[in-house]
């Protein structure tokens, strides 16, 4: 009898797969999308798409252990009669309809793509796999009663062939009953599940526009937080620029300040310098002017010694012409002296021969020349000592002359040495005022390319400062936005990780009641 009973309706059991559930077609759906959402973590709704046959109800078993007794004519019987349906489903192809198992990546994509909308879709593939299942097995079950019926005609008129056959056809009548209150069931709840299945698409329509406006938002975050870092490294080159710049300015200025400290000490060397040129100048003109004064005395002393010798010449002069005259008066008397000398010889002579005879008046005469050439060689004496006084008064006054020659020619000598000592003196001044004018062009020059570097050093300076201040009110914007972000994104999740627990809920709740029901 078990196998009797399971015949009728086995194959509509095994035909009944359990159509994939609309979460399983939705993510069918996401699939085609992928390529846009790929970095989106969907939560899944229900993942039941795998093939499931339908639970016997615990009417058959209870059915099956009561009729397990009946007698072995009885099988033999319904064996016909299984015989017989066999043949007459060979006829009708709906004996043996078998709903295939339909693959989410297969058909429903097709069926996504027709221009029927969507809730008709999913109808007809419920329909599809649940019901048509049912019609035909209960067409095959009347068409199985009104066989049995024609074949009770047919047999011999026997009572307990008769009684087993109409329990058998009113438990099938039953059976059908069932069925059919059944049917009507699984038509309202597919109904009703189909309602909530769109109202499930729907909501997943808009988790799907809200995961991609959320992708957008997490494109641009990323792009934002991108631009972020790039900001970051280009403010840390900034600092990094900044703080070179500083230090070259703290270099420069280090520079400036030594120049300054150099230039200081130059111009204090300068100014000593200065100071010991003009204490030598003076020296140098008190020197000159003492020297000049010198000079002048010297000089009024030489005019003075050239008069006074001049005058001595001329005395000299006179005293060699009086002295020559004197001289040929010398001779004239030595003449007259040898003349009376030799008169007086001759007198002598005669005398000797005669008797003298003294003549009173040429002795007397003779007395006088005598005294005369005396005080004369006295005269003569005097002036020859003072010939050799004057010889050496001449000597004396020719070294003088020779000495004041020697020092008008140092003296020339000084002046020369000191006219080239002022030229030295004048060209050293030039050069001093030429390197103090190309000092001071050098310091105004130094002075305006610092000051034009400070001016480029501040005004890169106020430009970095305020590109700083811009870039942090940017990074502040971009926190607020991350912030924000971050927020509406864990809203979001919290969203969609409620919606997939009600999904669960709801998809376990169906699968129950289907069990249920079933």
């Amino acid at each position: 009898m078990q196998t009797n009973i399971r015949n009728p309706f086995e194959n509509s059991y095994q035909s009944q797969v359990i159509q994939p559930s609309l979460m399983s077609q939705q993510l069918t759906n996401t699939q085609i999308q992928k390529q846009s959402l790929q970095q989106i973590p969907l939560v899944p709704l229900r993942q039941s798409y795998k093939s499931q046959t339908t639970i016997r109800p615990s009417i058959f078993k209870s059915k099956v252990e009561q009729q397990s007794n009946m007698n072995k004519d009885a099988s033999c019987l319904i064996a016909k009669l299984d015989s017989l349906r066999e043949i007459k489903t060979q006829e009708s192809p709906l004996r043996h309809h078998k709903t295939t198992y339909v693959h989410p990546q297969s058909s429903v994509v097709v069926e996504f793509k027709n221009n029927t909308p969507k809730t008709a879709q999913l109808q007809q593939g419920v329909f599809a796999s649940c019901v048509e299942p049912f019609r035909s097995s209960k067409s095959n079950v009347s068409s199985s009663v009104s066989l049995s019926q024609q074949w009770t005609k047919t047999l011999s008129p026997q009572k307990n062939y008769q009684t087993l056959i109409d329990t058998l056809m009113n438990e099938q009548d039953t059976v059908n009953k069932q069925y059919s209150e059944k049917l009507s069931l699984l038509e309202q709840k597919i109904i009703i599940l189909s309602q909530e299945n769109n109202s499930l698409i729907e909501q997943n329509k808009l988790l799907l526009t809200q995961n991609i406006e959320l992708n957008e938002e997490i494109t641009q975050q990323k792009n934002q937080v991108k631009q972020f870092l790039e900001l970051q490294q280009i403010n840390q080159k900034a600092q990094n620029d900044i703080e070179i710049l500083e230090k070259s300015l703290e270099y420069k200025q280090d520079e400036l300040n030594q120049i300054i400290s150099n230039f200081e000490s130059l111009k204090n060397i300068n100014l000593n310098y200065e100071k010991t040129l003009k204490d030598q100048q003076d020296q140098i003109n008190s020197i000159f002017q003492q020297k000049e004064k010198e000079n002048d005395t010297y000089c009024s002393q030489i005019t003075i010694q050239n008069q006074t010798i001049q005058e001595m010449e001329q005395k000299i002069n006179q005293y060699i012409k009086n002295e020559s005259s004197s001289q040929i008066l010398i001779n004239d008397l030595s003449n007259k002296l040898k003349q009376l000398q030799q008169q007086l010889d001759k007198t002598k002579a005669a005398n000797q021969q005669t008797p003298i005879k003294i003549n009173v008046k040429e002795q007397y005469e003779y007395k006088q020349l005598v005294l005369e050439l005396d005080s004369k060689c006295v005269t003569i004496t005097e002036k020859e000592t003072q010939v050799e006084a004057l010889k050496v008064k001449n000597s004396m006054l020719q070294q003088q002359l020779i000495q004041l020659q020697a020092c008008q020619l140092g003296m020339r000598d000084y002046e020369a040495g000191i006219k080239q000592k002022q030229q030295e003196i004048n060209e050293l001044q030039q050069t001093l005022q030429r390197k103090n004018q190309e000092f001071d062009h050098l310091s105004q020059q130094q002075q305006i390319n610092f000051n034009n570097k400070k001016e480029e050093y501040e005004k890169a300076i106020q430009e970095l400062q305020q590109t700083l201040k811009n870039k942090n009110e940017e990074l502040d914007k971009v926190s607020l936005e991350l912030k924000t972000v971050k927020k509406e994104k864990a809203k979001l999740s919290m969203n969609l990780i409620t919606a997939g627990m009600a999904n669960i809920v709801m998809a376990s709740k169906a699968s129950a009641s289907n069990e249920i029901s079933t």
